[in-house]
């Protein structure tokens, strides 16, 4: 019998992620183990394959392009907001601020951003994840614009780090920005609407092969850096998984494929 593998491939900026799934069907006259097995294997192909909230983060990330940089927007104690909303609101003002100024510099106002505001580990205080593309807000212009009474520098003393520093960049911080639960009713993120706007359905396919090949050039990306696909199989469904980077030779691209070594 010839197996029907599902296929979802989603591509945002550079990124392109692909799963393919063998979904069993259950019988009214399967065994209990039998169908106990393949409604795990539903739950976890529907997991891989729908858009977790770790996904959707990263492929904002992806969206922003080669040139994403992540900066760390932090409170001094005059400035340090009493509770979560009083960080929206200075992250609403931060953006309102960004945008006035490319204003004046004679740019567009609006510009792909993704914040994520935290306050759980470490020292526990407020603070916010802020990313955007280097040369749409700049390290000196974030310094310039915020008000929170501290430069927005990170743990190492920079202002500004590059998203893609190896090859598990983008997932890398989606994961780390999704580390924290937000109070009841408050969303995981916050972005733009041009970076909403970037995001395209996914497509969905059927084929009688679970082989997922990348295009000769692309860069795979994952934890063990090889073109191997993650997978999962429990006898009676299977999801394998792979996620790569399509260059595009521009010197953005080139110099984030430097900086991760390729």
């Amino acid at each position: 019998m010839n197996e029907t593998w599902f296929c979802c491939r989603t591509r945002a900026g550079p990124l392109v992620k692909e799963c393919r799934a063998l979904r069993p069907r259950l019988r009214s006259d399967d065994q209990a183990r039998a169908a106990s097995g393949k409604r795990e294997a539903q739950t976890r192909i529907r997991t891989a394959v729908n858009r977790s909230e770790v996904d959707r983060i990263e492929l904002r990330l992806a969206a922003i392009g080669w040139d994403a940089t992540q900066y760390a927007l932090t409170f001094d104690d005059a400035h340090l907001p009493r509770n979560y909303d009083g960080v929206q609101r200075a992250l609403r003002s931060f953006v309102k601020a960004a945008r006035r100024w490319r204003v004046r510099c004679g740019k567009p106002p609006d510009f792909d951003w993704l914040a994520v505001i935290e306050g759980l580990h470490g020292d526990h205080r407020l603070h916010i994840h802020l990313v955007a593309d280097y040369y749409e807000l700049s390290p000196a212009e974030v310094e310039l614009l915020w008000q929170g009474g501290l430069a927005p520098r990170d743990e190492d003393g920079e202002i500004g780090k590059p998203v893609l520093l190896d090859g598990t960049g983008f997932r890398r911080l989606a994961e780390y920005l999704h580390k924290e639960s937000k109070p009841l009713g408050k969303r995981a993120f916050s972005c733009s609407r041009s970076l909403d706007a970037k995001l395209t359905p996914p497509r969905r396919w059927e084929v009688a092969s679970g082989a997922i090949r990348p295009a000769r050039r692309a860069v795979c990306v994952s934890y063990i850096r090889d073109r191997e696909p993650e997978q999962w199989s429990n006898g009676w469904g299977e999801w394998r998984k792979l996620s790569w980077l399509v260059p595009d030779g521009s010197p953005s691209c080139l110099r984030a494929l430097e900086r991760m070594g390729v």
